[in-house]
């Protein structure tokens, strides 16, 4: 109707006087042309409208194109451009000023378009759009400026076709229908790849009138990412079930991106491919269900595999003499023999010699266990309101640059972003309640001997719950995962290591490991640090937090390498080392000549391999390439290793005491998953030392055989998960081939 009136109105006149401020404005009315170019000269006292009516009703909207080049347009004098529909009004001005993101100026654009929207051609109806545009300017001066209204044509997203446009400019963004093919798909996937690199933002809205493609509200009114050369945008169509708005916008900060160039000036514009196609096949229900059957299956056969072991070995040791008198309960050790063992020298101790208090080192191995529990509840319920906020932000606000995800295979699900990454910490805490399972299988089967290696369960307990904790813990870090969380990831993996290490050091000095108070203080000292390298601002130098660390870390090898020399107290083998050299009781050759070699030798070796992971890992934090909670994690997983070729070595080599075959299998299986484990974690799939959009250039799509819902990082939880249980039975059953040994025969190292 208003387009009709107007169409009377310009037989009647072509132009009208107004007053306005004390000045008259003529207003030359026109009816406009599409597709066509048209140059009109506007200032302060003339204002063009020109009435745009279609012929044909169109599923496809117009887009409305208006720049100049004239110097005499600034931004104290735009151009201002105002679009009538008959539910909207659209208006924006020439230049448009885009404030830098880094807060260092603002850029101005000297074209810009827009896309009208009708609420019939959204919802699949075809319509006449009929609008005016408006052009007018406060510029005293004469001003040149461009009008070009042309029909979208490539309006329509059809699923698992591509689609291919054209990104001009930040002040021409572009947005596209998508409405499904049925009523409910069960997942959307929406490609996005450009042949160059460049930075724009990526933004899915519902279908509605009007369509925001600036300011806050693209922000907050949908799903946003940035972009530069591949993203991925996962949604879960019960969001969208009547489809949604694809907006894509050239973006003029550069830092969003910080490696894509601001402005490409090339004969040819960027390319952008948009393809949409559904995710997965099955419900996530059926999917979680084939997980749990897995699990189900892993655990009849691991307990098939224990109950064999426990028939073979009681078949084993039936076969061998038994002193009964050795058996829990009966202790007719010969003191005086206990007495010498106690006197024995560094090079003839014996475990009998450092486990005098078996009942005070089970009270301290249980304290372990009632430690990690106290700290995975406290520990963990802040950790889980945070995942829930932060899950929630996203949810709210729709910025998924706020979550490091792999967005090639993030399914979204049950209010989560990333449900399969959630998920697949469950392979942690199945593991976790499997080895508790076999620790009390082994403590209720296994009878309590005076022999062998002394078995304090409270540790292995210690263990499972700090496994069980991990995967909680590690499933509410990738709810939203950020560099500032990492922290949840690797927490309890610290406590893991450290736990392996104890429990591995207390099988030969169980009188001489260190307390659960003093170990969980170690504990929190390395979180600390680790929080410390994580919130250190990036614009000071990391050696601000590497140095001290490279201070305390040799000193803190330098100590464990001398307690492991000398087993006993460190301070009082020095000061005799002291001693000796200063009042010159033996040459200086003789008293600096190590008594054991072998081990001497085998500590050489793993202090150069330490300095070799400090060198390398300070290298790569300092240059960006690995963040600092990786950097401890990996200092701590080397020492592990070399600690258990370490004690192999003193065990099957030096003291020929051989190895029983359940270790063996437990031991070649874990390192087989340890080894896909780091294939696996080292195939990044994101990279939270990059900006969200270069992270993104390395996001991989589902695995197909891995019923194309898990990615490789969700290979990594199950396959660690295993290699962490495989090696916690590996430990467990490390000295069974000893268990009927006298420990007085049964050397420390």
């Amino acid at each position: 109707m208003i387009s009709a009136n107007i169409s009377f109105f310009m037989l009647i006149t072509t132009s009208v006087f107004a007053l306005t401020t004390g000045d008259l404005i003529n207003v030359i009315i026109k009816e406009g042309i599409f597709s066509n170019r048209t140059d009109v000269t506007l200032n302060s006292t003339t204002r063009r409208l020109f009435v745009f009516t279609p012929q044909t009703p169109s599923s496809n909207p117009y887009n409305v194109h208006v720049w100049t080049s004239d110097n005499n347009v600034s931004k104290d004098h735009p151009v201002v451009v105002m679009v009538e529909q008959e539910q909207d009004v659209l208006e924006w001005s020439i230049p448009l000023t885009l404030e830098s993101s880094n807060g260092k100026g603002s850029v101005l654009f000297n074209g810009v378009s827009r896309t009208l929207c009708d609420s019939k051609i959204l919802s699949g109806v075809n319509a006449t759009q009929n609008f005016t545009v408006s052009l007018s300017t406060s510029s005293p001066d004469n001003v040149n400026v461009s009008l070009q209204v042309v029909e979208k044509g490539d309006f329509h997203l059809t699923k698992n076709k591509t689609r291919k446009i054209s990104i001009v400019a930040p002040g021409r963004p572009q947005y596209f229908l998508y409405k499904p093919d049925f009523n409910v798909d069960l997942g959307i996937e929406i490609n996005i790849a450009s042949n160059k690199n460049i930075c724009f933002t990526a933004v899915v809205q519902k279908i509605k009138c009007p369509v925001y493609v600036s300011g806050q509200v693209l922000f907050e009114d949908g799903i946003r990412q940035t972009v530069i050369t591949k993203g991925t945008i996962r949604i879960n169509s019960a969001n969208f079930p009547h489809g949604f708005i694809l907006i894509i916008l050239k973006e003029h900060a550069e830092n969003l991106c910080e490696e894509a160039c601001p402005e490409v000036i090339c004969d040819e514009p960027p390319e952008v491919t948009i393809e949409i196609k559904n995710t997965i096949p099955e419900e996530y229900i059926l999917i979680t269900l084939k997980v749990v059957g897995c699990i189900a299956g892993f655990y009849f056969v691991a307990i098939l595999t224990c109950c064999f072991f426990s028939w073979w070995e009681k078949r084993q040791q039936s076969a061998q003499p038994t002193d009964n008198n050795l058996l829990h309960g009966e202790n007719h050790m010969n003191e005086e023999t206990s007495r010498d063992n106690e006197n024995s020298t560094n090079h003839d101790t014996t475990v009998a010699s450092l486990c005098r208090s078996i009942e005070r080192n089970k009270i301290k191995a249980h304290n372990y266990w009632l430690h990690v529990a106290n700290i995975a509840i406290f520990y963990g319920i802040p950790v889980v309101q945070l995942a829930v906020t932060y899950q929630e932000i996203v949810n709210k606000t729709g910025d998924e640059d706020n979550c490091y995800y792999n967005f090639g295979c993030a399914n979204p699900g049950w209010l989560l972003s990333d449900f399969n990454h959630v998920q697949s910490n469950i392979g942690y805490i199945a593991m976790g309640f499997l080895f508790l399972g076999m620790v009390l299988h082994r403590r209720r089967v296994v009878p309590e001997r005076k022999t062998g290696i002394p078995v304090y369960y409270g540790t292995y307990y210690a263990m499972a719950t700090a496994l069980i904790s991990e995967g909680i813990l590690s499933g509410c870090y990738h709810v939203c995962p950020t560099e500032t969380n990492f922290q949840f990831d690797v927490s309890f993996m610290y406590v893991i290591i450290i736990l392996y290490l104890l429990k591995l050091y207390q099988n030969r000095h169980s009188d001489l490991a260190a307390s659960a108070y003093s170990t969980f203080t170690v504990l929190g000292c390395i979180v600390f640090i680790a929080v410390i390298g994580i919130i250190i601002d990036e614009d000071q130098p990391r050696p601000l937090i590497v140095v001290p660390l490279v201070v305390v870390y040799t000193t803190l090898c330098i100590y464990i390498s001398l307690k492991i020399y000398y087993f006993h107290n460190v301070l009082t083998e020095l000061q005799q080392l002291w001693m000796g050299l200063r009042e010159s009781y033996q040459p200086l050759r003789e008293m600096l000549q190590p008594q054991k070699k072998g081990r001497f030798l085998i500590i050489v070796i793993s202090n150069i391999c330490n300095l070799a992971f400090l060198i390398s890992g300070t290298l790569l934090y300092v240059n960006k390439t690995l963040d600092f909670g990786t950097f401890l994690l990996v200092l701590l997983m080397g020492n592990a290793v070399l600690y258990s070729i370490f004690y192999l070595i003193m065990k099957i080599l030096i003291h020929r005491e051989g190895i029983s075959v359940q270790a063996v299998i437990y031991g070649v299986l874990g390192v087989a998953l340890w080894v896909q484990s780091m294939i696996l974690f080292l195939d990044k799939n994101t990279q939270m030392a990059l900006s969200p959009a270069e992270s993104r250039n390395y996001n991989q799509h589902c695995l197909e055989w891995f019923w194309n819902f898990y990615d490789k990082h969700d290979l990594w939880h199950f396959s660690s998960a295993g290699a962490i249980y495989f090696t916690f039975m590996f430990l467990l059953c490390l000295d069974d081939n000893i268990v009927l040994k006298e420990r007085r025969h049964i050397p420390v190292f």
